[in-house]
């Protein structure tokens, strides 16, 4: 893991690896590794820009997704305007599964993104018609329930560099499981998921440094 100058982190990302810029539309290209399944198909790919809106707080919650490549982050904002995030999902996790009828936050693309949105009101046909993807529901649902109980533990008794750094091992370890091509994370990122301010971020960041358990190599950061 490493991170430039401006304290942006890139997990796995290949050179020349590009999203088009283009506004949220559909996208009719696909990878021999991002082909879709039988569910798939019954959902229509969309391809956002790093920072463009998925859905937002509040807003009628009448479709899900998947991520097919990139990374979403979820999040609310906070009655005195603080942001708190509350789950980054990488290539093959679903989100935006709600149990009322509204959205209970809102979602962007960390980077450029590609999602498969699925209407809602097909969730019962596609846990019917295809076992492969029931299985794949259930086990991303269990894999966020489990982040959740993380990051409640994370943001309790942990002191800030016992945080940062089970953040950054959790997700690096995330990523190389999945498909993601791109991460990219910023320091008001890692403190709006921790609950935790920049400046704290920064000092927990520079003392895994001095410390070794985090190496500087030129201008970037990596883990050891």
């Amino acid at each position: 893991m490493r991170a430039t100058k401006d304290n942006l982190f890139h997990l796995f990302e290949p050179p020349g690896h590009k999203v088009s810029p283009s506004r949220l539309r559909r996208d009719g290209s696909t990878t021999p590794s991002q082909r879709p399944n039988n569910a798939e198909a019954v959902g229509t790919r969309l391809t956002l820009v790093k920072g463009q809106s998925i859905f937002s707080e509040g807003q009628a919650a009448g479709f899900f997704y998947k991520v097919v490549t990139g990374a979403v982050r979820t999040y609310t904002i906070l009655a005195d305007g603080r942001r708190q995030i509350t789950g980054f999902h990488l290539a093959g996790d679903i989100f935006g599964l709600e149990t009322d009828a509204r959205h209970r936050f809102s979602a962007s693309g960390l980077c450029d993104v590609t999602v498969v949105a699925f209407k809602r009101t097909d969730l019962d046909m596609l846990l019917a018609s295809d076992v492969a993807f029931r299985a794949e529901i259930l086990s991303s649902l269990m894999a966020s329930l489990e982040r959740a109980q993380t990051q409640l533990v994370l943001m309790g008794r942990k002191t800030a560099r016992e945080k940062v750094a089970q953040f950054l091992h959790d997700l690096a370890h995330r990523a190389s499981k999945s498909e993601t091509a791109c991460l990219a994370l910023r320091r008001c990122d890692i403190a709006d998921y921790l609950g935790m301010s920049r400046e704290t971020v920064c000092r927990a960041l520079s003392q895994m440094t001095c410390d070794g358990v985090i190496e500087v190599k030129g201008p970037s950061l990596s883990e050891s």
